[in-house]
Protein backbone atom coordinates (compact mmCIF):
# COMPACT_ATOMS: atom_id res chain seq x y z
CA UNK A 1 0.00 0.00 0.00
CA UNK A 2 1.13 3.19 -0.50
CA UNK A 3 0.10 7.01 0.70
CA UNK A 4 -1.72 8.91 -1.62
CA UNK A 5 -1.65 13.01 -1.97
CA UNK A 6 -4.97 14.30 -2.16
CA UNK A 7 -4.34 16.42 -4.75
CA UNK A 8 -6.80 18.33 -6.73
CA UNK A 9 -6.05 16.34 -9.33
CA UNK A 10 -6.51 13.10 -7.43
CA UNK A 11 -9.55 14.05 -6.05
CA UNK A 12 -10.76 14.80 -9.22
CA UNK A 13 -9.87 11.45 -10.58
CA UNK A 14 -11.63 9.36 -7.69
CA UNK A 15 -14.67 11.55 -8.41
CA UNK A 16 -14.88 11.16 -11.62
CA UNK A 17 -13.80 7.09 -11.33
CA UNK A 18 -17.05 7.33 -9.00
CA UNK A 19 -19.22 8.62 -10.56
CA UNK A 20 -19.54 6.18 -13.42
CA UNK A 21 -22.73 4.40 -13.61
CA UNK A 22 -22.49 1.72 -12.40
CA UNK A 23 -19.85 2.91 -9.47
CA UNK A 24 -17.03 0.61 -9.90
CA UNK A 25 -16.66 -1.40 -6.52
CA UNK A 26 -14.59 -0.01 -3.81
CA UNK A 27 -12.17 -2.57 -4.12
CA UNK A 28 -11.27 -1.24 -7.53
CA UNK A 29 -10.80 2.01 -6.69
CA UNK A 30 -8.58 1.35 -3.78
CA UNK A 31 -6.47 -0.69 -6.36
CA UNK A 32 -6.64 1.91 -9.03
CA UNK A 33 -4.70 4.51 -5.96
CA UNK A 34 -2.41 2.14 -4.94
CA UNK A 35 -4.23 2.44 -0.83
CA UNK A 36 -6.58 -0.16 1.03
CA UNK A 37 -10.10 -0.44 0.63
CA UNK A 38 -10.62 1.63 4.13
CA UNK A 39 -8.54 4.36 2.92
CA UNK A 40 -10.86 4.73 -0.20
CA UNK A 41 -14.01 4.52 1.99
CA UNK A 42 -12.03 7.53 4.05
CA UNK A 43 -11.49 9.67 1.17
CA UNK A 44 -14.64 9.07 -0.36
CA UNK A 45 -16.18 10.25 3.02
CA UNK A 46 -14.01 12.96 3.68
CA UNK A 47 -14.57 14.35 0.00
CA UNK A 48 -18.60 13.76 0.19
CA UNK A 49 -18.22 11.58 -2.80
CA UNK A 50 -20.45 8.50 -1.90
CA UNK A 51 -23.55 11.28 -0.50
CA UNK A 52 -26.23 10.19 -2.46
CA UNK A 53 -24.61 7.96 -4.80
CA UNK A 54 -27.32 5.61 -4.08
CA UNK A 55 -31.39 5.94 -3.99
CA UNK A 56 -33.98 3.84 -2.21
CA UNK A 57 -33.82 0.59 -3.63
CA UNK A 58 -29.79 0.17 -3.60
CA UNK A 59 -30.24 1.44 -7.53
CA UNK A 60 -27.51 4.03 -8.73
CA UNK A 61 -28.51 7.51 -8.34
CA UNK A 62 -28.10 9.87 -11.69
CA UNK A 63 -24.79 11.34 -10.55
CA UNK A 64 -24.92 14.04 -13.63
CA UNK A 65 -26.90 16.61 -11.28
CA UNK A 66 -23.82 16.95 -8.79
CA UNK A 67 -21.99 19.76 -8.88
CA UNK A 68 -18.19 21.09 -7.41
CA UNK A 69 -18.99 24.00 -4.65
CA UNK A 70 -17.22 25.73 -2.10
CA UNK A 71 -18.49 24.73 1.70
CA UNK A 72 -19.70 28.26 2.54
CA UNK A 73 -18.42 26.86 6.18
CA UNK A 74 -15.20 25.59 5.74
CA UNK A 75 -14.19 26.98 1.93
CA UNK A 76 -13.51 22.92 0.82
CA UNK A 77 -15.00 21.42 -2.11
CA UNK A 78 -17.82 19.17 -1.98
CA UNK A 79 -20.27 17.28 -4.18
CA UNK A 80 -23.71 19.46 -3.71
CA UNK A 81 -26.47 18.26 -4.56
CA UNK A 82 -27.90 21.97 -6.24
CA UNK A 83 -28.22 25.39 -4.99
CA UNK A 84 -29.96 24.78 -1.79
CA UNK A 85 -26.68 21.87 -0.79
CA UNK A 86 -24.36 24.71 0.29
CA UNK A 87 -22.56 23.10 3.14
CA UNK A 88 -20.47 20.19 3.32
CA UNK A 89 -21.62 16.79 5.46
CA UNK A 90 -19.11 17.69 7.91
CA UNK A 91 -20.04 20.99 8.44
CA UNK A 92 -23.28 19.96 8.70
CA UNK A 93 -22.95 17.59 11.44
CA UNK A 94 -20.62 19.78 13.24
CA UNK A 95 -24.24 22.21 13.97
CA UNK A 96 -25.08 20.29 16.71
CA UNK A 97 -22.18 21.03 19.10
CA UNK A 98 -21.89 24.44 17.96
CA UNK A 99 -25.64 25.02 18.59
CA UNK A 100 -27.32 26.09 22.36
Amino acid sequence: MSVVRWTTENVAKLRDMVSHSPRPATEDVARTFGISISAAQTAMSRFDITKGAVSKGNEPKDLSALTERKCMSCQRPFMSEGIHNRRCSSCKRNDHSVAA
